[in-house]
């Protein structure tokens, strides 16, 4: 994770404590260049997607610039594992938990 005293620019391709405990984190298919802010387990996604049923579910295919990219995106907030998820559009809401064993 890079750290950035004095911040210009958001790095595409790594992690930035822009302040102590305040993560920028690259966050592409919605558009080139897209980031979500992590802070205390919370995850500010913007339009990186909605929260729907305790899973995280792409925007309207339109609003999407590469759906690779948005898949690994919402696989890559779902690893974070936060306490508390905030899209830019829709209710805030917590993702389920998997199953420890393994099922669902």
């Amino acid at each position: 994770m890079r750290t950035c005293l004095e911040l210009t620019e958001l790095p595409d391709d790594a992690e930035t404590e822009i302040v102590p405990g305040l993560v920028v984190i690259p966050a592409p298919g919605h558009t080139p260049g897209h980031h979500i802010v992590r802070w205390r387990g919370v995850a500010f996604i913007g339009d990186a997607g909605l929260v729907s049923k305790g899973r995280l579910v792409h925007l309207p295919g339109p609003l999407i610039s590469d759906r690779a990219q948005a898949d690994a995106t919402l696989a890559a907030i779902t690893a974070l594992r936060p306490r508390l998820v905030l899209p830019g559009h829709g209710r805030p809401g917590r993702l389920d938990r998997p199953d420890p064993a393994g099922g669902s």
